[in-house]
């Protein structure tokens, strides 16, 4: 009898897991594209001489801008982002007998409250260095127990005035300074690599201990956890280990926190750099699927909270390559992004928000259209409308009722004329009535075909693939070939 209830109670918890591990896989995919707003709460500001009375939705986000904070979330989401990011510097150095700055909080809430009030997610961490990482390490008794104290108070106060914020806000346990080249170079290979990788794991058990134990909605609450120095190939190493989930019967509702800044020859060094070849390509495709293989096949999701580059010496055209290619293919393999901008390629001084690449800004908005889940605000879908798949390239046909110059029956996209030009005809139009439909161009004076019908890509503002036939990525719309250092649809067969 007691080896049959003991069989009942494990397969009843095997199988809590087994949901509470869907969970968090499916949460993922809801997250879409994010920005990471640095330059924010992340560098020193004068809070003391700031009235806590005059913070709120006005609240100017940045002291070199006049963008209010409802402004700036209103703008983040009308460029395609979905969720953001906010680094947050809580002090210079958190102690034990510092208690978190209250105008600072209460800034940060209201950044928080504007980004749920427009239905996106927000995920904020605790910005530190290697001086206090190095704490966690320190032969000196006192300071040892100092950084452990200190980085759990922190940690309790921040869950404790958050608490009764839903699972649309994440908290992050800190970011990519959890290393230790004292411990283990990485440069040269030297050193106890499994201590290393141990450490991070016991600075990450510390933070997942500390949130669980603040009640609200602190106990299901969705936490990102780090990689080692989040790096996407060190923390692939079989000694990093996932933190216990202490309230989710042995399941977890853990992300792994992942930067990426590769190669930093591009993306680091002040030099002249160039990207955008068919190895770059090749090498962001197979570091993604190796993240892919080491822990979302597992069941553990990541979440890439940074990913950018720096801008100095390098071209319009290489920039715009490789933050596209980095945030289509991440996505694509279910792995959430997030652009790291300090205002040098998002334009954050005036209203509205603008890429200072317009086209790079067209690519994210379609990016949006792809990767965003539909939105589960009631009031806002009311009148939602639709997306039209030929825009901004070609305009919508104005009228349901246009003659349908060509089907591509490839994606299901119906093609008409107006005014001379090509326009795109709306799925909607579609919905209640069969149509059969000639696959035969309509001949119409001064009308110039985009290229060919067949090319699905050149309503999303490419060309379709000339010679290549080799997929470097695959998403809702079609197979992706690289040609000419650039983005190409592969035509099906």
């Amino acid at each position: 009898m007691y080896l049959k209830l003991f069989s009942f109670i494990v397969l009843v918890l095997s199988y809590v897991s087994v949901t509470l591990a869907s969970e968090v896989m499916e949460f993922v995919k809801t997250v879409g594209m994010g920005v990471n707003i640095g330059h924010t709460f992340d560098i020193k500001r004068d809070w003391s001489s700031i009235d806590i009375s005059e913070i709120n939705s006005d609240f100017k986000l940045w002291t070199d801008s006049e963008v209010s904070i409802k402004e700036a979330i209103e703008g983040y989401k009308n460029l395609g982002f979905h969720a953001i990011r906010i680094p947050v510097k809580w002090s210079t150095r958190p102690t034990t007998k510092t208690p978190i700055e209250p105008k600072l909080l209460k800034a940060v809430e209201e950044v928080v409250r504007s980004i749920i009030d427009n239905d996106m997610y927000a995920i904020i961490n605790l910005e530190t260095d290697n001086i206090y990482m190095n704490g966690f390490i320190s032969e000196d008794k006192e300071i040892l127990s100092e950084t452990y104290d200190s980085f759990k108070g922190t940690w309790k106060q921040i869950a404790t005035h958050f608490k009764d914020f839903d699972n649309h806000l994440l908290f992050e346990a800190f970011n990519e300074s959890g290393y230790w080249e004292t411990i283990w170079n990485t440069r040269t290979a030297d050193g106890d690599r499994p201590e290393a990788l141990e450490k991070v794991l016991q600075v990450n058990q510390e933070f997942v201990n500390v949130v669980r134990s603040i009640e609200g909605y602190n106990e299901k609450r969705f936490l990102l956890i780090e990689g080692y120095a989040c790096d996407p190939i060190l923390s692939q190493d079989h000694f990093y280990k996932i933190p216990r989930d202490p309230t989710n019967y042995g399941a977890s509702k853990l992300i792994v926190s992942i930067y990426y800044f590769i190669p930093n020859s591009f993306t680091v060094i002040d030099k002249y750099g160039k990207w955008g070849s068919t190895n770059d390509v090749r090498q962001l495709q197979e570091i993604v699927d190796d993240l892919r293989y080491r822990f979302v096949i597992q069941g553990v999701p990541i979440i890439i909270t940074k990913y950018g580059t720096i801008t100095k010496n390098r071209s319009k055209a290489d920039l715009s390559s490789y933050l596209f290619s980095v945030a289509n293919i991440t996505e694509t393999g279910e792995i959430p992004s997030f652009l790291s901008d300090i205002g040098e390629f998002i334009d954050r001084t005036t209203v509205p928000l603008s890429f200072f690449d317009k086209e790079l800004g067209k690519k994210y908005l379609e990016m949006g259209k792809r990767f965003n889940p539909k939105s589960t605000n009631n009031d806002n879908n009311k009148d939602e409308k639709e997306i039209c798949f030929s825009e901004p390239d070609y305009p919508c046909c104005a009228n349901c009722d246009v003659e349908i110059a060509w089907n591509d029956e490839s994606n299901g996209q119906r093609w008409g004329i107006e005014n001379d030009n090509w326009c795109g005809i709306l799925q909607s139009c579609f919905k209640t009535q069969i149509t059969t439909t000639s696959t035969t161009t309509t001949s119409t004076s001064n009308t110039t075909s985009p290229t060919t019908p067949d090319c699905w890509s050149l309503a999303l503002g490419y060309t379709c693939c000339q010679s290549s036939t080799k997929v470097y990525s695959t998403d809702s719309n079609g197979s992706w070939g690289v040609e000419n250092n650039q983005w190409c649809g592969i035509i099906p067969n």
